[in-house]
């Protein structure tokens, strides 16, 4: 009807909770942040120092896992994981990424909302000869608390490593809790991130000094020194123990009248060795006693070859090796200290000593398989991943025969025969970031809750 004001309808909203009596004037969604620290699975030993077997200072069997249940290890320093990428998620959509810092600690800046679902994905890659891997947390904060009270929020992680480097297969899964403090949840203390993949930095050398040998091995090389004002040979080839060894000190640096050290250089300094046994300058060993110099072949106006009786040369016995190369290095350098040991075990199986550890402390180790009854080929092992029950489930090795050769089976079947190790003591600081391919500042950010 034409004139008359009608009543204007106002429009109720609900300002309260579901299934609550009172009515507030605003609905606040809480939320939260992410922050955290990414640590390595193995750590460093420092109460080896004592721990003495032959002329070499090995490490006694302790483990130096990675251990949840505890805040602090005793007589164990942590490794921070420097750089890893990690990215939020929320179902399949990555929401922000970042990366460590230089102490391995990392933080989001997106604010996350208690009761949906979201994953953490960092991604470790330690170079071309190093299978990436990727750890997945996946977590739910059901209720952000207020003020000073804390909750716990279970985690699980998976682990994966990209085999081949073409798909990802997973190693590991872990299950933990970490604490909700405010509006922050802390992926510390024992509930950090941990990278089961530990690798050293090592280059690569081929044994192949004698290429494309043939069958009569009328192509072989020579490598020619002089000893007590005569010449000898050393035939260059079955080389893989020499080869190892130096790698090894070619890690630490080693140096020979200034420069690299070469296989030649281990080679000779084995025949050396042997020689000084032979003309009774020093006293022949137990363990030498079944070596036999040749003395046709030794004499051998054309070409004197220093090779034992039964065929085999110095540089093919790890205790002439090591032992030639360790005189060598106190001629070169007798102000550093170098360590020295093996053993005819499986290293991968024994409690004393572990690969494990000797990784740990950043020494690269020779393991041996024994395919024909005898020490067969050795290979430099760099790398493990290990799981958080102390398994191994992938061996990394620079192999000197084959350079395609990255893994070798974890399981002890292709290193079950022999160890050895040439090395000089680091401490903490020279490992990591130097020789720990993934290795941040030390030390590392302590292993707390929160900070």
């Amino acid at each position: 009807m034409s004139g008359v004001a009608t009543k204007k309808r106002r429009r109720r909203a609900s300002r309260g909770r579901r299934g609550s009596r009172h009515r507030t004037t605003l609905v606040r969604n809480r939320t939260y942040f992410v922050r955290g620290q990414c640590y390595s699975r193995l750590m460093y030993m420092t109460g080896n120092k004592a721990a003495t077997v032959e002329d070499g200072i090995i490490p006694v069997g302790l483990e130096n896992r990675f251990d949840r249940k505890e805040t602090v290890q005793t007589g164990l320093n942590d490794y921070p994981v420097v750089p890893a990428g990690l990215k939020l998620l929320k179902r399949r959509r990555a929401i922000e990424s970042t990366n460590t810092d230089e102490q391995g600690s990392f933080k989001f800046e997106t604010e996350l909302r208690a009761g949906k679902r979201y994953r953490l994905q960092a991604l470790l890659d330690c170079g071309e000869r190093i299978f990436p891997e990727r750890v997945t947390l996946t977590f739910k904060v059901r209720k952000v608390p207020t003020g000073l009270d804390t909750a716990q929020v279970r985690v699980t992680a998976v682990h994966e490593v990209q085999r081949d480097f073409k798909r990802f297969k997973t190693i590991d899964k872990e299950r933990f809790k970490a604490t909700l403090v405010g509006s922050t949840l802390w992926l510390t203390g024992t509930a950090s991130l941990v990278f089961a993949t530990y690798a050293l930095d090592v280059d690569y050398m081929s044994q192949h000094l004698s290429p494309n040998l043939k069958r009569d091995l009328s192509n072989l090389r020579y490598h020619p020194f002089r000893y007590d004002g005569k010449t000898y040979n050393i035939p260059l080839h079955h080389l893989c123990l020499a080869t190892c060894t130096a790698i090894m000190l070619r890690y630490y640096g080693a140096k020979v009248d200034n420069r690299d050290i070469r296989i030649e250089d281990i080679t000779e300094a084995a025949a050396r060795y042997a020689l000084d046994m032979h003309h009774g300058k020093m006293r022949k060993r137990d363990w030498a006693r079944k070596m036999v110099i040749d003395e046709a072949k030794l004499k051998d106006k054309e070409k004197p070859v220093v090779e034992f009786t039964n065929g085999e040369f110095p540089h093919n016995n790890m205790d002439f090796v090591l032992r030639g190369a360790e005189r060598l290095m106190k001629e070169q350098d007798p102000d550093r200290k170098y360590h020295w040991g093996g053993g005819n075990d499986d290293i991968c199986d024994l409690d004393h000593p572990s690969l494990t550890c000797l990784l740990g402390l950043g020494w690269p180790t020779v393991i041996v398989d024994d395919l024909n009854g005898s020490w067969d080929h050795g290979r430099v092992c760099v790398g493990a991943v290990v799981d958080h029950r102390e398994r191994l489930r992938h061996l990394y090795v620079l192999d000197p025969s084959r350079p395609e050769r990255l893994t070798i089976k974890a399981d002890g079947s292709q290193s079950d025969l022999g160890w050895c190790i040439m090395s000089a003591e680091l401490n903490q600081h020279e490992v990591s970031p130097r020789r720990f391919s993934a290795g941040g500042v030390v030390p590392a950010p302590p292993r707390v809750p929160f900070d």
